[in-house]
């Protein structure tokens, strides 16, 4: 069953697909053009934060759990980096807890799997659609592009005890979240959980592209 809106997800959908050939100037004719749907099917998305080279590599997961890009990059390998199978990880060991009622995380899921992720601040949702060159939106629960699918659920922060991060590889803080004794790897220590979490998304990768 879909939620919200379904012409205006389709809509949203469209605006979220970059024309072939264009630069990151067409991210200016995204927000005008976002502006004028608004005319036509009244909807809540706002810009949020303009595209800017700081949150180049930052996608949807890294932007709701507060990873921060230079505190995983000596974990990335080529398109190896916190995605779907990342935030799968989490979710199959525990380490992001699903709440009932609102939590500060949402997550969206397609036939099952997670899709796409945003802050919740309470009365919206503070989300970064796409990779790389695109913007942070703020927007209504189900004022989203379709292809985030028509479930979404809620979940805490992630912990931030050392006790409660044995997944995750790190120390008092959670994954990512760069810690200014360790600015030199932004990870902290490797733990064999860590290494194994890298060595799934590894071995994901590699199978796509041989692909």
């Amino acid at each position: 069953m879909a939620n919200g809106n379904s012409e205006l997800r389709a809509e949203l959908y469209r605006l979220t697909l970059p024309p072939e050939g264009v630069d990151l100037g067409w991210l200016d004719v995204q927000v005008r053009e976002m502006e004028a749907l608004n005319e036509r099917i009244p909807h809540s998305v706002r810009l949020h934060r303009r595209f800017s080279p700081p949150i180049y590599e930052v996608n949807c997961f890294m932007f709701a759990l507060g990873i921060e890009a230079d505190a995983v990059s000596d974990m990335r390998l080529g398109p190896v980096f916190p995605g779907k199978q990342f935030v799968e990880s989490l979710l199959a060991n525990g380490d992001l807890r699903e709440v009932e009622g609102e939590g500060p995380i949402v997550i969206y899921f397609r036939d099952g799997a997670p899709e796409h992720a945003g802050r919740w601040g309470g009365a919206a949702v503070i989300s970064k659609w796409g990779a790389a060159g695109t913007h942070i939106w703020r927007h209504a629960l189900w004022d989203v592009p379709a292809s985030y699918g028509d479930e979404a659920r809620f979940f805490a922060a992630l912990p931030t005890r050392r006790r409660a991060l044995p997944a995750l590889g790190r120390g008092p803080r959670p994954l990512g979240v760069a810690d200014p004794s360790s600015r030199s790897t932004g990870v902290g220590p490797r733990t064999a959980a860590f290494e194994r979490l890298r060595g799934v998304h590894i071995q994901y990768y590699s199978a796509q592209i041989d692909a």
